[in-house]
């Protein structure tokens, strides 16, 4: 498994609170067949979860050297989970696309609707990026519009879901949505969004899981490992549904 967003930089937001907890997430991944973690602190413009790329970077050197002194065998990449924002031209010192791609993991509000979403996405978009919404089946201000998530879809949006809502982590709502768009092909990704050391979810059996929706391996390998890994080396991911071709 490639795990596209995660928590894992210690100190830095409301994830991993130590080098030591960020070594334990990085440890069980590892053995539990991960191969590959994005770390996404959050960014939220003008509020405490505003680390700019320096600090990140200082961190995340910092978490290698120890991942690679403990003989951890997985591979670390620096990105950003960043809160929908108006103003992205003045972030560029700030935010990170994921692994320098031109992927960037971006945030919704969760319980309230945001008037310049689309407005605010095709920012990005002119700027050569492609956005990834973190989560579409937990924002219950959307509870239910499909059409609204495929909306951002025809302007170039992909959709990475939790891995936890599948399991009921974040209620009964967040698991119906998130079946009901893998039933439907609507999600390019699968990923933890794991915070600390006690929310572990790797040790599940998470293939299995995912197939007894979807029905098809192909599409499994695809949510877990393929189009992460054309993320990571920054290669265009063929279009989501051929119900859109």
């Amino acid at each position: 498994m490639k795990d596209l967003h995660t928590h894992i930089l210690y100190d830095i937001d409301d994830g991993s609170n130590s080098l030591e907890e960020s070594l334990e997430i990085l440890k069980q991944a590892s053995l539990n067949g991960v191969t590959d973690i994005v770390l996404t602190p959050h960014y939220v413009k003008g509020s405490k979860y505003s680390a700019d790329n320096a600090q990140k970077k200082k961190l995340f050197n910092e978490l290698k050297k120890w991942v690679d002194i403990s003989s951890i065998n997985i591979n670390i990449y620096l990105g950003n989970e960043v809160y929908i924002t108006e103003d992205y031209l003045s972030l560029s010192k700030e935010i990170s696309t994921i692994n320098n791609s031109r992927y960037i993991l971006i945030e919704l509000p969760l319980n309230t609707k945001y008037n310049l979403i689309f407005e605010s996405l095709n920012k990005l978009k002119k700027k050569n990026l492609i956005p990834i919404i973190a989560h579409p089946e937990r924002y219950m201000a959307y509870y239910e519009d499909y059409d609204f998530f495929n909306n951002l879809r025809k302007i170039g949006c992909l959709l990475q879901g939790n891995i936890g809502s599948i399991y009921g982590n974040y209620g009964k709502k967040s698991k119906k949505m998130i079946i009901y768009m893998l039933e439907n092909n609507m999600l390019d990704f699968l990923a933890s969004d794991i915070h600390h050391s006690n929310n572990i979810i790797y040790d599940k059996d998470i293939k299995r899981d995912i197939f007894k929706i979807v029905k098809d391996k192909e599409v499994v390998e695809k949510l877990l490992n393929t189009n992460a890994e054309k993320v990571l080396n920054d290669i265009d991911i063929v279009e989501w549904s051929k119900n859109n071709e």
